[in-house]
């Protein structure tokens, strides 16, 4: 069972299997990088459950990092995967739980994903083998996008400005008439000053800390925020706390004290593209399987960025 163009390096103990923090090198030399695909598995969890009726089940957990020529980050769009999987003799498993979670791969052209599944395991032996068949589907988007809320006042009893939701704009084409912009999402950016948290090393710094939430029903999902003064110059205010509370997303900013106004802009996800990795590897306990060529052996860091 080998698949053209993507390689596969799986490891494993009886209890954990625990990858290093490092992946494998996508373009060993001489090779296009163009065409490599790469799928690891990073560990393997057995562990008991209880159900409502309280009575004990067992799970294995299975953590593969998927790497794949491209550019762009892991987008925020539920993404549902067709996957099968089969122990060892020959039942399908119940795929209880999926999560995904993008990671970043230093210095190359590359996407990185890891994929968590969930599956519930026979009430009688444990299979030697889990065989995974099927297609990775994940949502990459490729750049940031701005949404700008305008000109806002920092004063002491707050400011809250609502644009119209632009992922529910891109979800609603084809559905809704966007013209009628009532049916579309908001989202809601609320300004305040933050008196409640204090910083140390900051204490002594001339400033006004102000804070910067977005709340949105959608998913979207801001990424940071750009300041501009009233003359259309950036403004650099030092960063001080980052905030999520009741769906709102945000950070606090020191401003210089003689700032009043401020245009905002909010960095966001923008449009996705859906990317198909097919799925057909073997993963157990006690060893390496045979079909599949050991990882290279040159290392690419890598940082996790949890979705």
């Amino acid at each position: 069972m080998k698949l053209p163009g993507i390689l596969l390096a799986v490891c494993w103990s009886s209890a954990l299997l625990a990858a290093s923090d490092a992946l494998p090198q996508i373009a060993p030399a001489g090779e296009d990088e163009g065409e490599k695909i790469y799928v690891e598995l990073a560990s393997l969890r057995f562990q008991k459950r209880n159900n409502r009726h309280g009575d004990d089940y067992r799970v294995c957990q299975m953590l593969l990092r998927c790497v794949f020529p491209g550019s762009g980050m892991l987008g925020m769009e539920r993404a549902d995967q067709d996957l099968t999987v089969t122990g060892s003799d020959g039942t399908e498993l119940e795929i209880t739980r999926t999560e995904l979670s993008g990671f970043s791969v230093k210095d190359r052209p590359l996407v990185g994903v890891e994929v968590m599944l969930e599956v519930v395991l026979p009430a009688s032996d444990t299979p030697r083998w889990f065989e995974l068949k099927g297609n990775f589907i994940f949502p990459i988007s490729e750049k940031l996008e701005i949404l700008d809320f305008g000109i806002v006042e920092l004063k002491e009893s707050g400011s809250t400005v609502s644009m119209t939701d632009p992922v529910s704009v891109r979800e609603g084409m084809g559905i809704l008439d966007v013209v009628d912009v009532s049916k579309l999402g908001k989202v809601l950016m609320k300004v305040t000053r933050n008196k409640e948290d204090k910083v140390p090393h900051l204490d002594k710094v001339p400033g006004t800390n102000w804070r910067f939430m977005v709340y949105s029903n959608s998913i979207f999902h801001p990424r940071g925020f750009l300041f501009h003064d009233l003359d259309g110059k950036r403004i650099t205010p030092r960063p001080t706390f980052q905030h999520m509370d009741h769906g709102g997303i945000g950070r606090s900013y020191l401003f210089d004290s003689s700032v009043k106004f401020v245009n905002v802009e909010v960095l966001y996800q923008g449009t996705v593209r859906w990317m198909t990795i097919p799925a057909d590897l073997r993963v157990g306990i006690g060893g390496v399987m045979p079909d599949f060529p050991p990882a290279p052996a040159d290392v690419a860091e890598a940082g996790r960025i949890a979705r």
